[in-house]
């Protein structure tokens, strides 16, 4: 299943989850709350004053908007492949209906790169060498994501690929970027996403969240 090839079903998917007050699209939160979550995300982020930060896969630019409250020094550039979701973003927000395989070009540089929940719709050779072509010498790129060495449910449920903590780390070293920290937390909230049903949570639990980031060396 390609949930991205039909882009009304998504708007009406997206929206749907919205109205259970589910704004970021991640499934696993590290803390309690979308904000408390999202501030964890953006301690560990940890981008500097005034950065221009490329969202790849960006939703409804949620993670962005929440961030943007606690950093109002930081811009953001919302790249995604579904205008539906993009039309729902806050207009505050620079705009890019692109495919993050091929990332056109930007109106100014910038200065990191943030993925939350969306490698898995990735491939990931492909997307790293795109970031490593945007992200300038000491930039970061920040991802948030499910790990496993093997998800199968959730590739076969929701066409969602779970690449190994390591096989995401090689990937990025072989595109000029050093690994600075990854943390697979032991603590995190799945209650919020109980109405998916038994099968599909499964399938969400067949990996792990995990918090990586890198920075670009050459």
């Amino acid at each position: 299943m390609n949930l991205y090839a039909d882009d009304r079903r998504v708007g009406e998917l997206t929206r749907h989850i919205n109205g259970r007050g589910i704004t970021c699209l991640q499934a696993h939160l590290l803390k309690p709350t979308e904000q408390e979550h999202v501030a964890a995300l953006l301690d560990f982020f940890n981008p500097v004053e005034g950065a221009s930060v490329l969202d790849l896969g960006a939703g409804t630019g949620a993670v962005a908007d929440i961030m943007k409250q606690m950093r109002p020094d930081l811009r953001f550039t919302l790249l995604n492949r579904s205008q539906a979701q993009l039309d729902m973003a806050n207009n505050k927000h620079f705009k890019v209906c692109a495919d993050f395989h091929d990332i056109p070009k930007l109106p100014a540089p910038v200065d990191a790169v943030m993925m939350t929940y969306a490698l898995g719709h990735a491939q990931l050779p492909k997307v790293m060498s795109e970031i490593n072509r945007v992200l300038p010498i000491g930039g970061v790129f920040f991802l948030y994501d499910l790990t496993a060495t093997a998800a199968p449910m959730l590739k076969a449920k929701l066409n969602y690929e779970a690449y190994s903590t390591l096989r995401i780390i090689k990937a990025a070293h072989s595109n000029d970027m050093a690994l600075s920290r990854v943390v697979r937390p032991q603590d995190y909230y799945f209650d919020h996403m109980a109405w998916v049903g038994p099968e599909l949570a499964r399938a969400f639990n067949e990996a792990q969240p995990t918090l990586v980031r890198f920075v670009k060396i050459k």
